[in-house]
């Protein structure tokens, strides 16, 4: 969780960066009376540096929050950046294709149907330890899975859309940059980048716990 929002402090200092590059243009732009930037251009592009700034506070804050309760859990106090080494968040990598492919992987295998006295089908789950698995048990461990399955494809799609907005935002700021950009245009790439590039690290996020509840 910590690495998470580390990453998204970083996005959004970097969102907030051209934020205020481009509303110092478009207030040099609107002043000169030269261009096509009008008040709503730059009150809007002022609006989105606040908020961008209102999510970096509280950013900031979730991650002095993540850092104590962390240190509660190791019995350790971890207030200073120094405390902590925080990696880039990785996906966990999840192969198994099937359930059933998950289950082999992990030395559990379905046992033969067989009929008991009462002429009740039996389906159950071993491993090689013998430890059963209820059906109450095994749906929960189906739907453990299925839930792995969801975050992955989301990791996946939020990928791809990470790289076009990411290639969105590179255009429209050295667009801009140039004189010849649109205001309307980057204030709605900014806000685009962000969204979907905090929706990417979620789902990494969902993904790791998704994969560790699993395995619990």
């Amino acid at each position: 969780q910590i690495e998470i929002q580390v990453e998204q402090l970083d996005a959004a200092k970097e969102v907030r960066d051209h934020f205020q590059k481009a509303v110092e243009k478009s207030k040099e732009i609107f002043d000169s009376g030269d261009g096509n930037v009008f008040q709503a251009d730059l009150t809007k592009l002022k609006l989105g540096l606040s908020n961008t700034l209102k999510n970096i506070i509280d950013l900031e804050h979730d991650t002095q929050i993540g850092k104590l309760n962390l240190g509660k859990l190791i019995n350790q106090e971890l207030r200073d950046g120094n405390d902590i080494t925080v990696t880039d968040p990785i996906p966990i990598d999840f192969p198994y294709a099937s359930f059933d492919g998950y289950l082999k992987a992990k030395k559990i295998t379905r046992q033969a149907k067989v009929i008991g006295k009462a002429g009740i089908v039996s389906n159950e789950i071993h491993s090689k330890q013998s430890t059963k698995l209820t059906e109450e048990n095994s749906l929960l461990l189906y739907k453990a899975y299925l839930g792995v399955m969801s975050s992955k494809d989301k990791v996946m799609l939020g990928k791809k859309n990470r790289k076009i907005t990411r290639a969105l935002l590179v255009s429209e700021v050295a667009n801009y940059d140039f004189g010849i950009g649109d205001s309307q245009e980057l204030f709605e790439a900014l806000i685009i980048y962000t969204r979907v590039y905090n929706s990417y690290l979620d789902s990494i996020y969902t993904l790791n716990v998704s994969v560790a509840e699993l395995e619990k």
